[in-house]
């Protein structure tokens, strides 16, 4: 649409603009890669002399946060420990689908989705697919409250990684709870969807292998 309409200034700046408000503000999944292109491809390279400084600024901080978690790309290394505070890693579990849900045990959204989290690793206990629930909380807390969420069931790796502020975090962690879905090379295949979206990929990407 861009090329398209960058004969006439008026209608240019009005399609430049609507585009990048449309995907900015998507919650479909994927289409933050379509906000990330426009405002490198058009905004930072000067092709909206209209966008002031610091909102251009806002813009590149904005994409600087999303581009590590675009849909196919390699998930972000983590630093984290489990319970006995041995260090642990995504590589480990390589060659198997994974789901990262990252959580905080005091969050009343996170504490509705836990059981649901939980019941995809009996869901999916006889496949190639780990669960990993990342704690963003009190590491005190998390300990006394994985029980209580079904987290102590069998295919369930708890982590912790607390020690990483979640506005630092390159899994852009502002809001949680946050699910993300890895392929097998550990790619990120879907993000941001409730267990039963969760539940619906693996079966599709489980079937796909048979």
């Amino acid at each position: 649409m861009a090329q398209l309409t960058k004969a006439n200034d008026e209608i240019y700046q009005w399609a430049m603009v609507y585009m990048v408000n449309k995907y900015a503000k998507s919650n479909i999944v994927g289409q933050d890669a379509v906000y990330c292109h426009i405002v490198e491809h058009y905004y930072a390279k000067g092709l909206c002399p209209w966008i002031g400084d610091e909102r251009l600024q806002k813009m590149k901080n904005q994409v600087a946060k999303l581009k590590p978690t675009l849909l196919h790309s390699p998930a972000p290394q983590l630093s984290a420990t489990d319970r006995k505070g041995e260090p642990q890693t995504l590589e480990q579990l390589e060659g198997n689908f994974v789901v990262l849900y990252f959580w905080k045990p005091d969050c009343v959204h996170c504490q509705t989705m836990a059981p649901k989290v939980a019941q995809l690793a009996k869901t999916f206990a006889n496949q190639p697919v780990k669960i990993v629930t990342v704690n963003k909380g009190d590491g005190d807390l998390w300990k006394s409250q994985l029980t209580n969420y079904g987290f102590n069931e069998h295919g369930i790796f708890n982590w912790n990684a607390q020690q990483i502020p979640t506005n630092e975090s390159p899994y852009n962690l502002t809001i949680l709870p946050k699910i993300f879905v890895l392929d097998q090379e550990l790619k990120i295949l879907s993000k941001q969807i409730s267990p039963e979206q969760v539940e619906m990929i693996l079966n599709t990407e489980l079937e796909l292998e048979e």
